[in-house]
């Protein structure tokens, strides 16, 4: 039996690598919200790999690094474009059509880190920018930075109805994993409960970003439904509690 769900769990790594893409990419340039260019670190190179539904910072073998993700936002005759989380923050990646080039999009200040697909060097096997992360009894979480979702620029492109729902699922999704993280925490040591404070705090700032998002889809003339964990306040056995409701 063992060896039937190995084989299983073996079959779909092997389908989800056949679809999946790993290029790597180093920093040429950054251009400015005044439009002057500069040179870029030539120390600074990622590993990205595409998949069906997106994209994501990722090791040499393509595994995450845990910076983000980020999903399909549009698509024209140059580029393709993903929005999500990167190591930067909230950012896109417009991909040239061949993915020989991205250029990363900052939404917090007006700057764009210019990439080029190339040959990745001897020895290098991940990112050279990866997110700190903070573990506590080997429970880890990457705190969301406080801030809310800023959407100046992307309001001139028109994401379709599907798009726009897929991103606020994941968000939703990713917001019922903090729940369970904060959870466990306080059910742990009182060394544990001190950092469920954190994890607080980035429920909290989830939360807003959804918001923001259901905002920005309304202005786009879609209605998305809210989720009642947008609105669920951080406390004692929440997920307990949020079962036994009918959402």
């Amino acid at each position: 039996m063992n060896k039937l769900v190995f084989g299983y769990f073996l079959f779909l790594l092997i389908c989800y690598n056949v679809n999946a893409q790993t290029y790597y990419y180093k920093q040429i340039g950054i251009k400015e919200h005044n439009g002057k260019v500069s040179n870029g670190d030539e120390n600074s190179g990622q590993f990205i790999t595409f998949t069906k539904k997106g994209c994501y910072d990722s090791d040499r073998e393509g595994y995450t690094v845990n910076n983000g993700n980020l999903t399909l936002f549009n698509t024209n005759a140059k580029f393709t474009t993903y929005y999500g989380e990167s190591f930067w923050g909230m950012v896109k990646y417009r991909v040239s059509t061949d993915k020989s080039r991205i250029n990363i999009v900052l939404d917090d200040i007006d700057r764009i880190y210019i990439y080029e697909r190339s040959t990745p060097p001897n020895g290098i096997m991940t990112c050279s920018l990866i997110k700190k992360s903070t573990s506590t009894k080997n429970i880890d979480i990457i705190p969301t930075p406080i801030n809310t979702l800023n959407l100046e620029g992307v309001e001139k492109e028109k994401p379709n109805v599907s798009m726009l729902q897929s991103h606020y699922n994941s968000m939703e999704e990713k917001l019922r994993g903090y729940f369970n993280t904060y959870e466990r925490y306080l059910s742990s040591s009182s060394d544990s409960q001190s950092a469920a404070m954190g994890v607080a705090t980035s429920i909290i700032n989830l939360q807003r970003q959804m918001k923001d998002w259901r905002d920005y889809a309304s202005r786009q003339g879609v209605t998305l439904s809210q989720s009642a964990w947008e609105i669920q306040q951080p406390s004692p056995y929440t997920i307990h509690i949020e079962k036994k409701k009918n959402y």
